[in-house]
């Protein structure tokens, strides 16, 4: 049912209606199911490009997989069994077990306001809702479980202020439980440890690397004397024995206590350079242990609960890993942190020893970020970290995800030795820029490199250019000419300044150095220019503030020049008659750090002039199909939801993604790639890819038909963009039928032609790219022609939102030409308005005033008007 756009208005039933504004909607609101990049770079994606149905993503990553959340329990038999069914965002910094098969965690939310929270996963692996902590606990730093008793360390919300505090609650309901320990310490509490109706905790030292600690009844919060705390912290404790370290700068050195406090002098273990966790069994105590020196590695140690010696010791972490917490269950010991090796065997940040011998074990599960805690309990292994996916597979700073299934590619890129920072494709080619690369003391960094690849095969070829002194930000591609923009001081180590190109096609360098004074940012080719935007102030010395532009044929400096005052222009985008540019103002240099505006406006492509866009939006801006998407809009929450706009008004535009934040706005053949920091339904993410929208064109309206004898002659006027590329007549034997045959008549909005007696039933649609879109209103008639009135129309239905009356209503046999409006105070009535649609859709709406009203309907022709239909009452507020 399509809404009239007629205008009909009478001095007594005021009944307007305006053409309704159609508004470019590009983008589905839902993003594509699809794997996205983790690990020790944060996962993050720098640029995109797309080759064929293929998205190809460049940035710090190793690791590709499904979007899990930072939390994962994987069954202790089968590695690849993960349950991830919680739903948490955020970070895991804590996870212990209930001692039911479910687990605690505290979880660090950056996409909501407010610290740390405490939830309660269940066996099932979901989110218990029947936990409900103290709404205003919101910091979380340790927790312990013991004889019934939720301990936890953390912060108590209050009116201008946050409370340190630390609480027993139910560990069913979460309800706060009568405890009442001492004053929080002021240092802060890192750990917890509770044990047979003693709590010890945690105090960090003034001096870095010390600590001490208290001991309090679990019952009644009171100090329990233990005078090994005073310099020293618990580890561990289990049935008589408390494990106690003590830290110095020098090493630390681990003891064994009895529950009253006495030493267990039989216990001796050599002090260690540094001990960061330790577990305890009835045949061994284990810690993690790094040997001497800032950068040794580490092991983890056990030692005889009896005597302290070694028992056994791990293989270390693989270069530039580490361990970071350990968990005991039966004869397993799990270890977790960042690392992709345990010795020389690959292990994906989590790893299982022999409790007995220490053993690395062939449990292997594969987590795409950091393990921040792990906790076991009967064959299940509960992982929280700063890692978002698991189950997926290792890749380094580059690779290729299928649109269509969202899974990676068949054929992958080559790894990328250090992170990408910029992408282009010209058909096969993808080119990729990668950012320095970290080497051995004493040279430290290594330059940057450019290098190519076939994206049919996954072969990189074998020339590739240094960049030197600096990255490459942006690159383009324009024939066989690669434009390379960034903060880099040399290509190939020939000096060129932030701004070079290279031919494709000789293998050269060109000599073009057109040397901006500061970086390039970005870089378009939009035909006869190339444009550059970024933080300089001048191009090979004359004045171009943050924008230029250059000949495609020459490389010539244009005379372009928005000449806009900027801090920087970081968001450049080409698109019809239009330039964007996404930029910092400073607005305010007399304060530390200065106050800076963002702006996002067009420009004329030729002039720099501006072009009415202008307002208070970005910096992280790109397009999809003249649909400008920014992100940043000052006022809003640090993570904000990106906004759409029209390219051609700057009307914004009706977009709700289930989405917010975003670090990267890439725009690609019709697909937007956000990437970042980002949350999406709710669920952490680094990457999100929108779909574009499918836009068909609307239903023809104000149809217009006359019948003479068998002459039928039918006119419209084009429905809601985009532009069809088409029309097609339905003809039917009775209504909703298209038995007669389906008539493209080209882009003509008039026809003409000569029936066959008989009676027909007619609609129009617009065809457009992605096929036929809905159908006109539809309309009934019979040739020869009578002169004769059509019949009543039926079925007429109305509804009230507001002020705004709509009617519509069932297509009148009998060659009507127009529908007409009755509009009464009272039944049977007219007396406040007859008014003729002007054609044959079946539908109409606008304002009226308040009241009561009767309606009916008639359809009419030359011949007469038809008998009155049904007859409805509304009321208007």
């Amino acid at each position: 049912m399509r809404v009239s756009t007629i205008a009909l208005c009478s001095a007594a039933l005021t009944f307007c209606l305006s053409v309704p504004a159609h508004a470019q909607a590009p983008l589905e609101d839902s993003p594509i199911p699809m794997w996205i990049p983790d690990g020790a770079g944060g996962g993050t994606v720098i640029d995109a490009v797309k080759v064929g149905n293929t998205l190809v993503i460049g940035g710090a990553f190793d690791y590709l997989g499904p979007p899990t959340g930072p939390f994962a329990i994987v069954d202790a038999v089968d590695a690849t069994n993960f349950n991830t069914s919680a739903g948490l965002a955020g970070q895991v910094g804590k996870v212990v077990s209930d001692g039911a098969g479910g687990w605690f965690a505290n979880v660090s939310d950056p996409y909501v306001s407010g610290p740390s929270r405490l939830v309660h996963v269940a066996a099932d692996g979901t989110r218990d809702s029947r936990f409900a902590p103290p709404p205003n606990l919101e910091g979380v730093s340790a927790l312990a479980l013991d004889g019934g008793r939720l301990y936890v360390a953390g912060y108590l919300a209050v009116p201008g202020a946050f409370v340190s505090t630390l609480l027993a609650l139910d560990p069913v309901t979460g309800v706060r439980l009568s405890w009442s320990p001492p004053a929080y310490p002021a240092g802060g509490v890192t750990n917890l440890i509770a044990s047979q109706g003693v709590v010890y905790l945690t105090i960090p030292g003034s001096v870095s690397g010390t600590s001490s600690g208290l001991a309090l009844d679990g019952m009644s919060g009171a100090v329990v004397p233990f005078p090994a705390l005073a310099a020293g912290e618990v580890t561990a404790a289990l049935n008589d024995r408390v494990y106690v370290v003590t830290k110095t700068d020098a090493s630390h050195t681990l003891q064994a206590y009895t529950r009253a406090g006495v030493v267990v002098p039989a216990f001796s273990v050599p002090p260690q350079f540094r001990i960061s966790r330790v577990v305890a069994s009835a045949g061994r105590v284990i810690a993690i242990v790094q040997d001497p020196g800032v950068t040794a590695p580490q092991r983890v140690i056990a030692f005889d609960p009896t005597t302290g010696a070694e028992m056994w010791s791990s293989p270390p972490p693989g270069p530039n890993g580490f361990f970071g917490d350990l968990a005991l269950d039966g004869t397993t010991v799990y270890v977790g942190g960042n690392f992709s090796q345990v010795g020389s065997a690959a292990r994906l940040r989590v790893a299982a020893l022999d409790a007995a011998t220490g053993a690395l074990l062939p449990w292997a599960p594969s987590i795409g970020g950091a393990v921040a805690s792990v906790a076991a309990a009967n064959g299940r292994v509960a992982l929280g970290g700063t890692f978002q996916t698991v189950g997926g597979i290792t890749k380094r700073n580059l690779a290729a995800l299928d649109l269509a299934t969202g899974r990676p590619a068949p054929v992958q890129p080559p790894d990328a030795p250090a992170g990408v920072t910029a992408l282009a494709e010209r058909g096969d080619l993808v080119v990729a820029a990668t950012n320095a690369i970290f080497l051995a003391p004493p040279n430290n960094y290594g330059p940057g490199e450019l290098f190519a690849y076939s994206a049919a095969t996954g072969l990189r070829y074998p020339v590739a250019l240094e960049i030197g002194s600096g990255n490459a930000e942006s690159l383009a591609i324009s024939g066989t000419t690669l434009f390379i923009g960034g903060g880099f001081q040399s290509i190939d180590r020939q000096p060129r300044q932030h701004l070079a190109a290279y031919d494709l096609a000789t293998g050269q360098l060109l000599p073009w150095n057109p040397s901006p004074n500061e970086w390039v940012l970005r870089l378009k080719v939009a035909a006869p220019a190339v444009y550059a935007v970024g933080r300089f102030t001048a191009v090979g010395g004359a004045p171009r503030t943050g924008a230029a532009a250059f000949d495609l044929g020459s490389l010539q400096l244009s005379s372009w020049h928005p000449n806009i005052p900027n801090v920087e222009t970081r968001g450049l985008e080409v698109w019809q008659n239009r330039v964007y540019l996404s930029m910092h103002v400073r607005t305010d240099s007399t304060v530390i750090p200065p106050i800076y505006e963002v702006r996002t406006l067009a420009v004329d492509p030729a002039t720099g002039a501006p072009m009415g866009i202008d307002g208070p939006i970005g910096p992280t801006m790109t397009q999809v199909g003249g649909t400008v998407v920014v992100v940043g809009t000052p006022g809003q929450t640090p993570f904000p939801q990106p906004i759409t706009f029209d390219g051609s008004t700057g009307r914004q535009l009706p977009w709700q993604p289930a989405l917010v934040g975003g670090g990267r706005l890439i725009g690609l053949d019709g697909y937007l790639v956000v990437g970042g920091t980002i949350s999406v339904g709710g669920r952490p993410a680094t990457m999100a890819v929108f779909n574009p929208r499918v836009v068909l064109p609307g239903p023809p309206q104000r149809i217009q038909m006359t019948v003479t004898g068998s002459l039928v002659s039918l006119a419209w006027s084009p429905g809601a963009s985009p532009a069809p590329l088409g029309y097609v007549i339905e003809a039917g034997s009775a209504p909703g039928l298209s038995d007669i045959g389906r008539f493209p008549v080209g882009l003509a909005t008039q026809v003409a032609a000569n029936v066959a007696p008989g009676s027909y039933a007619l609609r129009v649609r617009a065809v457009g790219a992605a096929g036929d879109g809905p159908a006109s209103s539809e309309w009934l008639f019979t040739t020869p022609a009578t002169a004769t009135a059509p019949a009543a129309p039926t079925g007429l239905t109305g509804s009230v939102a507001g002020n705004v009356v709509t009617l519509g209503w069932t297509a009148a046999p009998g060659n009507a030409t127009t529908y007409v409006v009755e509009g009464g105070s009272a039944p049977g009535l007219s007396n406040l308005g007859v008014l003729a649609t002007g054609s044959l859709d079946t539908a109409i709406g606008g304002a009226v005033p308040p009241g009561t009203y009767y309606f009916r309907m008639r359809a009419a022709n030359p011949a007469g008007t038809s008998a009155p239909s049904n007859e409805i009452v509304l009321v208007v507020p």
